[in-house]
């Protein structure tokens, strides 16, 4: 994958990595409750497979052709979203598991 195109999860990623060592625990929390959105958005991106594949079977084989790249890029993109969220909901989990790592030294 092009680390150069800006997809959802090279944002989320660039962001969390970028801005996580300020967040407060309860901050740390919240992000800690993506892991839970993966389910969802997994979920959703099932029924919408099931029923693209409804409506392909439903259309002559030329124009279901034609729809396909449509229909194969909300997925894909729903997917590179099911990507980032594990890491950053087990990275916020493990920030409030250990705060003693990420406290910054006063020298």
């Amino acid at each position: 994958m092009n680390n150069d195109i800006p997809t959802a999860y090279h944002v989320m990623f660039e962001l969390w990595e970028r801005s996580s060592s300020t967040f407060t625990a309860e901050k740390l929390k919240y992000f800690a409750g993506a892991i839970e959105q993966v389910e969802i958005v997994a979920e959703n991106l099932q029924g919408a497979v099931s029923d693209a594949a409804y409506l392909l079977q439903q259309q002559p084989i030329s124009t279901a052709a034609h729809d396909m790249p449509d229909l194969l890029l909300a997925p894909a993109n729903q997917l590179d979203t099911i990507h980032g969220l594990p890491h950053i909901g087990a990275s916020a989990s493990y920030r409030l598991r250990h705060p003693e790592l990420f406290e910054k030294k006063i020298l």
